[in-house]
């Protein structure tokens, strides 16, 4: 009988351990850096006509914890214009 009760004591204080591990791992996890995701990386327009005023909209997500602060966009080709509809995007929003 002390056997089984010193190896219960054993599990228990290994599970009380556990738990107390775990909930502390999980109350100080790290954020993620910001983290960019784009619907597509580039886009082709192809041919396009005199006069012609093609347009593409590029989705942003950010899929990092913290926000997402866009300074700068560059283009390959002084041809294009860019805009930005905001230079912030939040954990999990999309612009």
């Amino acid at each position: 009988m002390p056997k089984n009760r010193i190896f219960f004591i054993f599990v228990v204080i290994i599970i009380i351990v556990s738990v107390i591990l775990i909930f502390n791992y999980i109350q100080n996890k790290p954020l993620q850096p910001p983290k960019l995701s784009l619907s597509e990386e580039e886009w082709d327009f192809s041919m396009v006509k005199p006069n012609d005023k093609p347009a593409h909209i590029f989705m942003v997500k950010n899929e990092g914890d913290e926000d997402l602060i866009i300074e700068r966009v560059r283009v390959s080709c002084g041809c294009v214009k860019t805009y930005i509809s905001t230079k912030l995007i939040e954990p999990g929003g999309v612009s």
